[in-house]
């Protein structure tokens, strides 16, 4: 191509304004179904979360005590007072478990679905396998199908590709969607862009989806999803102004505008000792924070479009061990890949 003819293609499409051909950057999708997988790292106690037992013998019952559920009969750990209100609208599985002890490999195991022995991840995540059915990005805004708040290892698409790999939505992730130049000048580039594909003998429609679908989501009002400033103090007070209250406000946020599947590590739950104020300082934020997820979905009448997984990569033992040198002494839990918290 010569300098007068790539000159006249990058120019054909100047008289068309941006935000008129990028008009469905400000449009809300319709509800559709999503996913918060809130991933609790390190191999959260099942005894002292999702399955206290108050007839079971001293020494295997949980050091946090018990509280009465909404069930009959079923008692969740002494710290999730906030979590029991709104327990006859969750799940606690009892039955799932796999066979591998190792952080890593089981981390593995519980994104991917299946069993995985290798210290680098081989299979694809669920939720990279859920944007590959759904896509990328939301035809209509553009904002990522599948979403992470904190990163996990074993997240990632593997040898599904790269391409559904998790959109950090994170500080440093989120830069990237503020223009680093005026729009004119994105105009301009654009033009080039499509000119180019315009006049190419290998036409390339995916490419040409994802620009639109990226330019969507820097122009239009969707990136403020990933702002949760634009919350009320209401609303921030009520999830709580901490990491895991932040997070699932966030989440809230990102399905309420298309986001699909969205990955939350609130890790710190490898407790070989000193396990009961380790539980004392890491349950209660979170039990606040999961108790106004729900609330605030079900006031959003979201409640029968959103699942809320929250799970680890396995349990502890049954039996409290003598403590380890971190634990100063003090008792703690260690791995029990036979049964996780769920």
């Amino acid at each position: 191509m010569n300098r007068r003819n790539f000159i006249t293609y990058s120019t054909s499409l100047a008289s068309l304004p941006l935000l008129t051909r990028y008009a469905k950057a400000s449009q809300r999708p319709e509800k559709s179904k999503s996913v918060v997988f809130l991933f609790l790292g390190g191999g959260p106690t099942h005894i002292e979360l999702t399955h206290a037992n108050p007839d079971l013998k001293t020494e295997q019952r949980s050091v946090v005590g018990e509280i009465q559920t909404k069930i009959p009969g079923y008692h969740l750990g002494g710290l999730f007072s906030e979590i029991a209100k709104y327990s006859d609208r969750m799940n606690f599985i009892k039955s799932y478990g796999h066979t591998n002890a190792s952080h890593q490999q089981a981390v593995y195991w519980q994104f991917s679905g299946k069993p995985q022995n290798q210290l680098v991840q081989m299979e694809p995540s669920i939720g990279s396998i859920a944007t590959k059915v759904l896509g990328t990005n939301s035809p209509i805004n553009g904002i990522p199908t599948h979403l992470s708040i904190s990163k996990t290892e074993g997240e990632n698409a593997a040898w599904l590709g790269s391409i559904y790999n998790p959109f950090e939505a994170t500080e440093k992730g989120t830069r990237d969607l503020t223009l680093s130049i005026s729009q004119e000048q994105l105009q301009s580039r654009l033009n080039i862009l499509e000119s180019l594909d315009k006049n190419s003998w290998d036409t390339n429609d995916t490419a040409q989806k994802l620009r639109y679908q990226a330019t969507d989501l820097m122009l239009g009002d969707v990136k403020k999803a990933f702002e949760i400033k634009h919350e009320s103090e209401s609303m921030r007070d009520l999830y709580g102004r901490n990491f895991i209250g932040d997070s699932m406000l966030l989440a809230r946020r990102l399905i309420e505008n298309g986001g699909r599947f969205i990955n939350i590590n609130y890790g710190g739950w490898d407790m070989h000792g000193n396990i009961k104020s380790s539980l004392e300082s890491r349950v209660p934020p979170m039990d606040r924070a999961i108790a106004a997820f729900i609330q605030d979905i079900t006031s959003l009448g979201m409640e029968k479009d959103v699942l809320l997984v929250v799970t680890g990569e396995f349990g502890r033992t049954p039996k409290l061990n003598n403590g380890s040198p971190s634990g100063v002494g003090l008792p703690g839990r260690d791995h029990w890949a036979q049964l996780c918290a769920l």
